[in-house]
C-alpha cells in the first residue's frame, strides 16, 4: 500500500510538472503543439504534411522552441516521410536557442531509425554537413557516399556530391578550381593567369539583402590593398541590373554574370549560397572562405603581410 500511495503521488508530480511546462509555453508555442497534434490525427496525408509544415514554421520563428522540438519529434512515425519539411525549422529552433549541438545529438539517435530513404537521407545530408564543420570529415565523407549509393532523389543526390565537392575540392589549402569567363565589359578573366596575386572571389546578386552590409567591406578591402585582384559573380540574369546596382554602389573591379540558377561558377564554387567568398593566395590555393565583415579584411591583412 505504502509503495502504490508513493507511485501515485510520483504520477501526479510528474503529470503536474508537464502541465505546468506546457502552460508556461508561449502561445504560438502552445498553438504549435495543438497542430502537432492535429498532424499525428491526420496523417498520413498531404493535409498533415502542410500542418507539419506550419509547426516547424513557428519553431524556426520563436525563441525557446527547441525543448518542444526535443520532445515532440520524438513522436513521428518512423514511417512518415516528413523530414525534409522540417528540418529547416528544427535547425533554427536549435540554433536560436544555442543548442545546435544537442540538436545534431537528437538526430543522430533518430537517423537510423527512419524508414524513408528520403527523409534518412535529408537528415544525413544536414549530420554531414554538421560533421564537416567539426572537423569530423571522414564521417561526413561516409554520410556523403551512404547518400550517392541510396540515391533517394536528385535534389538529395545535388546535396551529397556538393557536399564531398567542399570537402575534396574547396577546402582550406587546396588549388582553387580554374575558371575562365569574360565580364560585363566583355574582357576575359582567368583565375589561374593572376598566380602571384591574391584573388578575391565574392559571389553576390542584386536581389540578395545579406550581400549588401558586404559591400562596404569589399570596397574597403579594394582601396586599401589596390594589388588585389577582386572579381565578383553575380547570380543575376539581367546585365543591365547589374550595372546598374554596380553604379549605385561604386563598385570599380570586374563582374561575371553567372545567372540566377544553374550558374557554371556557381556549381563549381557551391555558391548555391551566399553571399559567398573565397580569398586566392599567390600560389593559387584557397586561403580562406565564407568570411564576412571585419573577419574578412583581417584574414586580407594577414595575408597581404
Amino acid at each position: 500500500m505504502p509503495h502504490l500511495l508513493s507511485s501515485l503521488i510520483c504520477s501526479v508530480l510528474i503529470w503536474s510538472c508537464s502541465e505546468i511546462s506546457v502552460a508556461e509555453e508561449k502561445p504560438d508555442l502552445v498553438e504549435a503543439r495543438a497542430k502537432f497534434q492535429s498532424y499525428l490525427e491526420k496523417r498520413p496525408s498531404p493535409e498533415a504534411n502542410q500542418v507539419l509544415l506550419e509547426v516547424a514554421i513557428t519553431w524556426a520563428n520563436i525563441e525557446g522552441a527547441s525543448a518542444q522540438v526535443e520532445e515532440l519529434v520524438r513522436k513521428i512515425p518512423v514511417a512518415d516521410d516528413v523530414w525534409p519539411t522540417i528540418l529547416i525549422g528544427y535547425g533554427n529552433a536549435f540554433g536560436r536557442d544555442g543548442r545546435y549541438d544537442r540538436g545534431m545529438e537528437l538526430l543522430t539517435e533518430l537517423e537510423p531509425r527512419i524508414i524513408p530513404m528520403v527523409s534518412r537521407s535529408a537528415i544525413l545530408v544536414t549530420l554531414a554537413r554538421y560533421w564537416h564543420s567539426k572537423g569530423m570529415t571522414d564521417k561526413a565523407v561516409k554520410a556523403y557516399e551512404r547518400i550517392l549509393t541510396w540515391a533517394p532523389s536528385p535534389e538529395l543526390l545535388l546535396d551529397a556530391k556538393r557536399g564531398l565537392r567542399e570537402i575534396n575540392e574547396l577546402a582550406i589549402g587546396r588549388p582553387a578550381p580554374d575558371f575562365s569567363c569574360s565580364d560585363l565589359a566583355g574582357n576575359k578573366f582567368t583565375l589561374s593567369d593572376n598566380r602571384g596575386d591574391i584573388v578575391v572571389i565574392d559571389f553576390w546578386a542584386t536581389w540578395c539583402g545579406p550581400c549588401q552590409p558586404e559591400i562596404p567591406y569589399l570596397r574597403s578591402i579594394a582601396s586599401k590593398h589596390p594589388a588585389i585582384v577582386m572579381i565578383t559573380i553575380a547570380k543575376d540574369d539581367d546585365p543591365d541590373k547589374v550595372r546598374a546596382k554596380l553604379d549605385v554602389d561604386g563598385i570599380g573591379w570586374p563582374h561575371v554574370l553567372d545567372g540566377m540558377r544553374d550558374g557554371k561558377l556557381s556549381e563549381l564554387y557551391n555558391a548555391d549560397a551566399i553571399p559567398r567568398v573565397f580569398v586566392v593566395d599567390r600560389e593559387g590555393k584557397i586561403a580562406a572562405k565564407d568570411l564576412r565583415g571585419e573577419a574578412l579584411v583581417s584574414a586580407i591583412d594577414q595575408l597581404v603581410k
